[in-house]
């Protein structure tokens, strides 16, 4: 074969041209180089299509699927933060960041399967950190608080005034009417309120009962007893809490300390502040 620069005959084994120092397998080389460098990016791109590598909500979404084995919808970047140890109720601009600039990125989901909407978040500048998410804690959450109103109406339903909900994103109390109401509120979670601390909830069933403490404590034991016994159970699933009110601002505090209920009324020596239920009911009179 001839250099196709000075004509002069060379071998194939050649590296390069004795006469002009040409390099013999340059366009060879080029044309190997090339192809691996497209085979590279290719893979890359497939990567990204399919979530492997941080790409806003494709990344979040591939390994949520992946880790609970179904499909989410209406991924919706909340707000994007650097200080980890800043209230994230804001989205992000009380510290010099704004959507889609932070390190962290906050997403809402929602499921199908189970009809819930929660946050989940990645790290944008350290993948190996994986996606935080509380889609587990609002699941149990929705579950075991229907599970429990539903028993109370049923068990209590002839006595109860009415119930109220106090929950961590609504400090407000809201009277529960119904239970599809309740899981309504259960179901949805407000857009710009990502908690302080992401994976702590807390809520309270405020029951009022309009009789007298005393005597509803002593011919109801048994079901507020199995009341707490339920909530207790479910503590190492989720945990909230249940306040039985009565006439004269008396109240019974469920699953208190050690899983007990106990009694509240004038923080005095002739009252019942702080007696467990049990103590309580063993009074002669009140």
């Amino acid at each position: 074969m001839k250099c196709k620069k000075c004509g002069n005959n060379i071998e194939k084994e050649w590296n390069y041209c004795p006469i002009c120092s040409r390099g013999v397998n340059k366009e060879r080389n080029i044309i190997i180089f090339s192809m691996v460098i497209l085979i590279i990016v290719i893979g890359i791109v497939i990567l990204i299509i399919k979530g492997y590598l941080p790409m806003n909500s494709n990344y979040l979404e591939r390994v949520l699927e992946k880790k609970y084995n179904e499909n989410f919808d209406n991924i919706v970047l909340i707000s994007s933060v650097k200080n980890s140890d800043t209230d994230l109720s804001c989205d992000g601009s009380s510290f010099g960041t704004i959507k889609g600039k932070g390190k962290k990125e906050y997403y809402k989901l929602h499921s199908n399967k189970n009809d819930l909407y929660f946050w989940a978040y990645y790290d944008t500048s350290n993948k190996s950190k994986g996606v935080v998410d509380n889609y587990e804690i609002l699941l149990n959450r929705k579950s075991i608080i229907n599970e429990i109103y539903n028993y109370v109406n049923y068990n209590f339903s002839d006595s109860i005034n009415k119930i109220t909900l106090s929950y961590n994103l609504n400090q407000e109390a809201i009277n529960i009417l119904s239970s599809d109401q309740l899981n309504s509120i259960l179901t949805n979670i407000e857009d710009e309120s990502i908690p302080k601390y992401f994976n702590t909830m807390y809520d309270e069933f405020n029951i009022y009962i309009d009789q007298d403490i005393f005597e509803y404590s002593k011919s109801n034991y048994s079901k507020i007893s199995d009341l707490n016994n339920k909530l207790v159970s479910s503590k190492n699933k989720y945990y909230f809490s249940i306040i039985l009110n009565f006439n004269n601002n008396a109240t019974i505090s469920l699953d208190g300390l050690n899983g007990k209920a106990y009694v509240y009324d004038k923080f005095d020596s002739q009252h019942a502040w702080g007696e467990t239920l049990e103590e309580f009911i063993m009074r002669e009179n009140y």
